[in-house]
């Protein structure tokens, strides 16, 4: 993506690049508005659909998690 930057324009910093998914946010106790939901997400630097909570964590075991 850095590479397909226009020239002069400022190159965004390697940590906003890294790779990030939404996950569910397992802190919430209540959302009052469901027009506005996103206090049910949060952002995940290297989550994904296998390793759903962090890196290092797995899917075994979870078939009917939410």
């Amino acid at each position: 993506m850095k590479k397909e930057l226009p020239e002069d324009t400022p190159k965004p910093a390697d940590s906003i690049l890294e790779p990030r998914n939404q996950i569910f946010n397992k802190k919430v106790d209540d959302v009052a508005n469901m027009d506005n939901n996103s206090k049910l997400w949060r952002w995940l630097i290297r989550a994904n659909w296998r390793h759903p909570e962090r890196p290092r964590s797995i899917t075994e075991g979870k078939d009917n998690y939410p």
